[in-house]
């Protein structure tokens, strides 16, 4: 189920991502793309990137399935010129 604690957690997540993606990016132009500093930050930022789709797919296992269930029912209608016409409608429904 997701929680209000969840949704914490995920805005959390994506603030740290947005802030170490900021940070990246700005040691990138300031000591170029092959700097140890910039590539430590990117491997940082993949640890948190790592982090938050596990956190993403606990979230989604842990989410209760629906379950569809096939309902019909008949409908009578009177014409005025004919005999009864059967009219047969399926109705998915989650349970």
């Amino acid at each position: 189920m997701y929680t209000y604690s969840n949704a914490i957690k995920e805005k959390r997540y994506l603030k740290q991502i947005q802030v170490k993606r900021e940070e990246m990016i700005q040691l990138g132009k300031r000591y170029g793309l092959t700097n140890d500093k910039t590539i430590f930050c990117s491997q940082e930022l993949d640890e948190l990137l790592n982090e938050y789709q596990k956190f993403q797919q606990s979230k989604d296992r842990s989410m209760k399935p629906v379950v569809i269930r096939g309902a019909s029912f008949i409908i009578y209608k009177n014409k005025k010129l004919s005999n009864k016409r059967v009219v047969k409608y399926n109705v998915l429904k989650a349970i």
